[in-house]
């Protein structure tokens, strides 16, 4: 658990250092499950010593890490390269076929979008998904997506997904290609740092397994990781006496003067609606 990011010297929290114990359990066993850490308690390093004692493992162990936007596949692709990996992010979902298809590479990191083969509308640019608007039922889509695969086509070597802010990637027909493409008994383990509503909370779970370890959002606090979030509620004073009324009309005639009276009048039906505003501006000045 110790680590050099970027040439700094780094070492595991507590809370790393638990999940990182109960995700290598995991990963012997082969269970799936979600490890759910709170925003900016280190879940890119936890990632990243993780994936380094699977490689470790030998029998042809590869880690794909797939997120679902662009800046984060850059993100995590920099932070592995930091530590001294050679992660290899693919372009485009042929790209990810044929990496998949072959022992080459050992880290992967790809955009979930990259498993929507055979769906992607060229004529709009954009994903067909089994949605209220769209031509194909999920069904249809997973015919599509296997009928695009290549005919040899076969994931090689011993695979464990990393999922990104999973609770964003938990559903839908991308999710259910992703699972075609990679076969259903792959291992997945899901990184989150989101509250999760209970319903969310519950697809999340059906899809990625149990947690793997918590680590929420007031303990990040009492540990001095995050700052506290607060909400300090106030009513803002919005009666305007004689004199200030009086401070405010002299402004407008101030700031109209070269005007016509009709573009006055159109200006001041506006100006009625931002009196309170300007109000409070001045008070505060």
């Amino acid at each position: 658990c110790i680590i050099f990011d970027g040439g700094i010297k780094k070492a595991a929290r507590p809370n790393q250092y638990f999940a990182l114990k109960e995700a290598k359990e995991r990963v012997l066993n082969k269970k799936s499950g979600i490890i759910w850490h709170s925003q900016g308690s280190g879940k890119s390093l936890t990632m990243i010593w993780l994936a380094q004692w699977i490689k470790e493992q030998g029998n042809d162990a590869r880690i794909v890490i797939v997120t679902d936007r662009d800046e984060l596949d850059k993100q995590i692709e920099n932070g592995f390269k930091d530590t001294g990996e050679q992660p290899f992010r693919v372009k485009s979902g042929s790209q990810l076929i044929n990496t998949l298809n072959s022992h080459e590479h050992s880290i992967i990191c790809t955009l979930i979008h990259k498993f929507g083969l055979g769906l992607h509308d060229e004529v709009n640019d954009k994903i067909v998904i089994g949605d209220k608007k769209s031509k194909l039922s999920v069904e249809e889509a997973m015919e599509k997506v296997a009928g695009a695969l290549p005919a040899d086509f076969s994931p090689k070597g011993r695979i464990v997904v990393f999922v990104d802010e999973c609770h964003r990637t938990q559903g839908g027909v991308l999710h259910k290609a992703m699972r075609k493409i990679m076969g259903d008994d792959v291992m997945m383990i899901g990184f989150t740092g989101t509250p999760l509503l209970k319903t969310s909370k519950l697809t999340s779970i059906e899809q990625f397994g149990p947690f793997i370890h918590t680590y929420k959002f007031n303990e990040a606090v009492a540990d001095h990781v995050i700052l506290d979030l607060r909400y300090e509620a106030r009513n803002v004073d919005q009666k305007i006496d004689e004199d200030d009324k009086s401070r405010i009309d002299r402004i407008f005639d101030a700031k109209t003067t070269n005007m016509t009276p009709r573009a006055k009048e159109a200006l001041q039906r506006k100006w009625a609606t931002l009196q309170n505003s300007l109000l409070q501006s001045l008070k505060l000045k």
